[in-house]
């Protein structure tokens, strides 16, 4: 299934996510901020099972490269939707709230970036004559979505554990993003690596044939 039909619903968690973090920062109030945070991974993930779903279903998606080659576009614009909408909300609270903090255009801009990398990726995907299609580039994209996932949530885990998310400085509200983003991140890595696996093996439980 298409993202494009989840554009608003994707729009729709957006906005009222920008708007709350903004204010949250405004009023140094961080459970406005970690509330409206929530929004953008919560619908990222939704989508994203929403795409992914039909991959999952025994007998009714072809398996062959041109699937492979889809869905992992499909994902990688999602992923890259999450960077984006990650580099905004920092970018936004730190431009927008009155809250200072010196490397909140620094972590905006490198999340811009990988947003970027990750949209063109999406659209050699689209190119059914880019190289991107073969299967061992394919097999690679895999592997690096289970590396980012498994960073992601080790950053998390990091900040968590360090109590940095609960930490009085100026970088609270980032650390928020990076929070609800890595978790935001993380799931998504493991579906599309699910969905690379489904489609490249029959992984289906039982015996061959079955």
């Amino acid at each position: 299934m298409s993202v494009r039909p989840f554009i608003p619903w994707l729009l729709a968690a957006f906005v009222p996510a920008i708007l709350g973090q903004v204010i949250g920062a405004s009023l140094r109030a961080p459970w406005v901020s970690g509330t409206a945070a929530l929004f953008l991974p919560i619908m990222a993930v939704l989508v994203s099972l929403k795409v992914n779903a039909p991959y999952w279903e025994g007998g009714v998606i072809r398996r062959d490269g041109d699937t492979i080659a889809t869905a992992s576009q499909r994902n990688a614009r999602l992923m890259a939707w999450t960077w984006g909408a990650g580099a905004l909300s920092m970018l936004s609270v730190y431009m927008l709230s009155g809250l200072r903090w010196q490397h909140g255009w620094q972590y905006g801009v490198g999340m811009l970036l990988i947003a970027t990398l990750g949209y063109s990726y999406s659209v050699l995907l689209a190119n059914r004559e880019s190289v991107t299609r073969q299967s061992r580039y394919l097999t690679a994209a895999a592997l690096l979505a289970a590396a980012q996932g498994i960073a992601a949530i080790g950053g998390v885990m990091i900040l968590v554990l360090s109590g940095k998310v609960l930490s009085p400085r100026p970088d609270w509200a980032a650390n928020i993003i990076f929070v609800a983003g890595g978790f935001a991140i993380t799931i998504l890595s493991g579906i599309a690596l699910r969905t690379w696996a489904r489609l490249s093996h029959d992984d289906r439980d039982g015996p061959p044939g079955s």
